[in-house]
This record gives structure tokens, C-alpha cells and sequence, in this order.
């Protein structure tokens, strides 16, 4: 509207529909790249025999138990039931003064020196969404001692070892669903893991959406669709919300469909101090937004054990009731 002060990101939006000359330079070199690292990928795969893309999708849980996702843990046209909330839920549920979210991209990394920064960085953390994680027995060891729950969403296998978005939580989910979106072209898929925890002490509940966004691909449809199945779930839960992942955020384009679905959704960005996030085309690829939520510190170490730098980003839920955009 006329008077108002846009957000770094329209403004962004203006020069690419005003000044053309520099989006045009973007989008040729953003062609380019896309397509540089889609030959890369394409030629990766086809030389590592290791690497195969499952029929089925699966996840694996607790123990290492698959589960090929069916109809009922399927988000695409899920409906979120209501809360099942007992006196020893609410007793078990996140701490609503305070936890801790970890997200990383892991890389598909499995050396000694990455698990070291793992155990390192999810001290006192009570929620773990990675991306791009191998399940290896060292890293499911962890998993089991360190977290009471956890899931991994598979994309493919790679020497037999699932990969793909994995979520981890000191407290039992009461609901989850999963679905995976095929990058264009290469026809490598992207996970994408919805949880849902409750609150000790309280009928509140948090919804937590672990995202890999699909990547090369200049066309936004597929990145679309994927937002569009998330936020469906999204919009039939009416409180605290935590959206988190690898967006591969990397276009103009890519940061206003996501903005677009976020501020409907009454979302905001975390906004960190020392912003050491991988960026690609000077946009950062990761993102944590949140609803109903306060966000107490934030931090974003860089490291050496993976190219995204781990995001950690402590809450509290906010005393009104969450939802809605005047809450925010």
C-alpha cells in the first residue's frame, strides 16, 4: 500500500519487475548454474551405482523400523486429528518456558569429525530437524541415546543407507505424516516430515514442518506444489507452528512464494544477529520460521563438517493463544 515501508524482500521484488537489466543477468546466470549443477548431480548418480531411489517411500523410526508411508501418514490430503492430550502427555510435553531447536543440513556427511560436531551442538536440545542425513549405525546409535523419538523421511538410498530429512525429539509426536516431490529433470526426490508435540502443562500443541525444498529447476511449479502440501496441514492447526529446513531459497521468485505463503500462514522469519547461513546468489538457503512463539536466542555456528552452517534457535511459547496474524 501507498505510504508503507517494504520488506527488504519486495523491494528486491520491485527491482526485478522494474529494473530488468539486473534481474535479466540474474536469471541468465541462474540458468546457468542450475543447469552446471544438474549435469553434476546427473552425472554423479549415474557414476555411483550405490545410490537408488526406492519405489516405495518409507521412513524409519525407533530401532530402525521401516515403515512404507501409506494413505495414513501420507500428508498429501491428511487431516490432522485432534489432539490426544492425557494428564502423563501434558506431564511429558515440551517445556513451554523454554527448548531448543536444532536444525543442519548434514550433507549426507559420515566421518568422525561431523558426528563430533553433532554431539557437540545438539546439547540440551530438544528438537533435531537435519537434512540430507545418512542413517549410518554410528549416527543411529546417537540418535537411540541422545532423543526418545525420531524419524528420517527417505529420499534414496545410498549404499543401502536411507538419506533424506530426519527429525529427532526428546518427547513422543502424537502425529506425523511425510510425502517426497521429485526434482525435475534428475528425478531425485525431496522429503519433507511433519510432527506434532504437545506442551507439559498445557491442551497447546506445536506443529513442526522439516522441509528439504526441491532445487534445480528454474520453474517454481514443483517448489510450489511442495509449499502448497505443507502449509494445508498448516492451516487446519490453529497454534504454535515451527517451519524449518533447506529451502534452496536461491531466486527473488522462490523468496516471495515463500514469503507468500508464510505471511498468510502468520509466520515470521528468525532473524539472526551473526547470519553465517550458506547462501547461494547472496540468499540464504536455510530458514526457521515460527507462529505462536517467542524466540529467546538464536545463533548460527559455521563449521567445517558440512557446507550449510548448523542453525540453533531457543523459544518459548507465547502466553495467547496462537494463530492468527493480530497475534503477531
Amino acid at each position: 500500500m501507498k505510504g508503507e515501508r517494504l520488506s527488504p524482500l519486495f523491494r528486491r521484488m520491485t527491482v526485478w519487475d522494474i529494473n530488468t537489466g539486473r534481474c535479466l543477468k540474474r536469471s541468465a546466470s541462474s540458468f546457468f548454474l542450475s543447469l552446471l549443477l544438474m549435469l553434476l548431480t546427473v552425472g554423479l548418480l549415474s557414476l555411483s551405482g550405490c545410490v537408488s531411489i526406492p519405489k516405495q517411500h518409507f521412513t524409519v523410526g525407533q530401532n530402525g523400523q521401516r515403515c512404507v508411508v501409506s494413505t495414513n501418514c501420507l500428508c498429501e490430503d491428511s487431516v490432522l486429528p485432534a489432539p490426544y492430550l492425557s494428564d502423563s502427555d501434558q506431564q511429558d510435553g515440551l517445556d513451554p518456558q523454554r527448548f531448543t531447536l536444532l536444525n543442519w543440513n548434514g550433507h549426507k556427511e559420515t566421518g568422525t569429525a561431523w558426528l563430533e560436531d553433532l554431539y557437540r551442538l545438539t546439547r540440551d536440545v530438544d528438537l533435531l530437524t537435519m537434512q540430507e542425513v545418512m542413517l549410518t549405525a554410528n549416527l543411529q546409535n546417537f540418535l537411540q541415546t541422545d532423543f526418545g523419538d525420531w524419524t528420517l523421511a527417505n529420499a534414496f538410498t545410498r549404499s543401502d543407507l536411507p538419506v533424506g530429512v530426519l527429525t529427532g525429539s526428546t518427547v513422543a509426536p502424537d502425529f506425523s505424516c511425510s510425502f517426497r516431490v521429485a526434482e525435475p529433470l534428475i528425478n531425485v526426490p525431496k522429503t519433507v516430515l511433519v510432527t506434532r508435540y504437545p506442551f507439559a502443562g498445557s491442551n497447546r500443541t506445536l506443529l513442526l514442518a522439516n522441509l528439504h525444498m526441491v532445487n534445480f529447476s528454474l520453474a517454481v511449479v514443483n517448489f510450489t506444489r511442495q509449499l502448497q502440501k505443507v502449509f494445508a496441514l498448516i492451516e487446519q492447526h490453529s497454534g504454535p507452528v515451527l517451519l524449518v529446513g533447506d529451502f534452496n531459497s536461491w531466486s527473488d521468485e522462490r523468496l516471495a512464494i515463500l514469503q507468500r505463503f508464510t505471511v498468510a500462514a502468520g509466520a515470521r522469519p528468525v532473524r539472526f544477529a551473526a547470519d553465517n547461513r550458506k547462501t547461494f546468489f547472496g540468499l540464504a538457503l536455510d530458514h526457521i520460521f515460527y507462529r505462536g512463539l517467542e524466540p529467546l536466542d538464536e545463533m548460527v555456528e559455521e563449521v567445517t563438517t558440512s557446507d550449510h552452517n548448523p542453525m540453533r534457535v531457543a523459544f518459548r511459547l507465547m502466553s495467547h493463544q496462537a494463530g492468527s496474524m493480530s497475534d503477531e
